[in-house]
């Protein structure tokens, strides 16, 4: 594995590599498949010079980055040390990516300064000039391309004469639109062309969900990492204690501020849900609320009894975790799964009936194992459920998997408290 190879049938990729996961090459593997003509990869390893200083603190000195990177990429195609290469061999397949097509570029690491994606594109088009400059980015960055302040008209210029771009799917954006949107604003017309997930197998796209914000997590909530990087790149980071920030860095812990920024937002949202409730008791209307929560266990009602005066309308919570509790409330055996809409709506008329509430709200969802290399498309569901009026309202969520028990359930707590306040607000309109 070079650190560099000859721009002329490379694609580039792009990135602060912190860490670099088996997201990263899944997409580098994808182009190979998709666009034969480029014979190999390069990466782009930022200098971590990340114009946000509060993002910049928390990116990992460059020779950190760097080694994780060369550590990946070593590993990636043998399946004794890497997942993907294990799941590629059990479908009778080799990675197209391999060291010897893989390269690092740090160019990047000259520069105590954030390095625009225009000035890679003038270096590596000046050393060829006969073709435009491959790049694989996602649909996000085209969106940001509309914003003159990140983008200037001269560096779009560069981009739109000299680049090709390889667009990774991003949520909900629609690349046709973003395309459309960018020539309407900057006036510019990028060469663009959408990466086809589907060259790779099905069993790999879940890794596709991972980032480097989801490992960084998963390190600090002391999760195995075995399933996010390959078995080197995980014993490089364990030894070298890397992103497990103590004593006066903890601040920098993303993963424990992430849980207390959802945590802040359910106590907001939940005192929203009171106020909404005062309306509706001054009115005279039902207000009265009980809660069935099985894998968020109990954080729903605690973020209601943090709101003062709350008492007024929430009556009180079911906890039924265990398969025989839920068989007890439902006073029937419970079988086959219980992460169902039918689970959820049959939850919320048991804990209806017993409490007699206006309102009674039910959630049921899979919080996921702590071992990653236990996790599935199922970890992150949720059925939420609300009786009202002896009529049952259902809603479902999927959340991304490779989230930590804790995040899911405060996310599952939060979207179903977000969920209910906007019914009541329907309602009281």
């Amino acid at each position: 594995m070079a650190d560099q190879l000859p721009a002329n049938s490379s694609v580039f990729l792009p990135l602060t590599g912190n860490p670099t996961g088996f997201h990263h090459l899944l997409l580098a593997e994808c182009a190979l498949r998709q666009f034969p003509e480029y014979g190999c990869v390069v990466f782009l390893l930022s200098n971590g010079q990340h114009p946000d200083p509060t993002k910049r603190q928390r990116i990992l000195a460059a020779e950190s980055r760097l080694a994780i990177l060369r550590s990946v990429l070593a590993d990636w195609p043998q399946p004794e040390f890497s997942y993907p290469a294990r799941v590629l061999a059990g479908l009778g397949e080799q990675p197209r990516l391999i060291p010897e097509n893989a390269g690092i570029s740090t160019a990047e690491f000259e520069y105590d300064r954030p390095y625009r994606l225009a000035e890679h594109v003038l270096r590596l088009h000046e050393e060829h000039p006969e073709r435009p400059v491959a790049l694989i980015i996602g649909a996000d960055l085209v969106e940001r391309m509309q914003d003159e302040p990140i983008f200037s008209s001269e560096d779009l210029e560069v981009l739109a004469t000299r680049a090709r771009f390889l667009i990774v799917p991003r949520g909900a954006i629609v690349l046709e639109k973003a395309l459309a949107a960018t020539e309407k604003l900057r006036g510019v017309t990028l060469a663009a062309e959408l990466l086809n997930l589907d060259q790779l197998p099905k069993p790999l796209h879940l890794l596709l969900r991972l980032s480097s914000t989801l490992i960084r997590r998963a390190v600090q909530a002391g999760h195995s990492l075995e399933r996010f990087v390959p078995q080197g790149a995980a014993q490089l980071m364990r030894e070298q204690r890397l992103y497990r920030l103590e004593g006066a860095d903890q601040f920098l812990n993303e993963w424990e501020l992430n849980c207390r920024r959802q945590e802040q937002q359910l106590e907001d949202c939940a005192f929203a849900i009171k106020v909404l409730l005062d309306e509706r008791a001054r009115q005279r209307k039902p207000h009265h609320i009980a809660v069935v929560e099985t894998s968020t266990g109990g954080r729903i009602s605690a973020a209601f009894t943090t709101v003062s005066g709350v008492s007024k309308h929430f009556l009180g919570s079911m906890v039924p975790y265990d398969s025989r509790e839920k068989a007890r409330l439902l006073e029937r055996p419970v079988t086959g799964s219980s992460v169902t809409a039918a689970m959820a709506g049959t939850l919320a008329e048991a804990g209806a009936r017993r409490s007699g509430a206006d309102f009674t709200l039910a959630e049921t969802g899979m919080a996921g194992p702590s071992s990653p290399e236990r996790r599935s498309r199922k970890h992150g569901q949720c059925h939420l459920a609300l009786a009202i009026d002896g009529k049952i309202r259902y809603n479902r969520l999927n959340l991304n998997p490779f989230l930590s028990r804790k995040e899911h359930q405060l996310g599952f707590a939060l979207e179903a408290l977000r969920w209910f306040k906007s019914t009541l607000e329907s309602s009281n309109d």
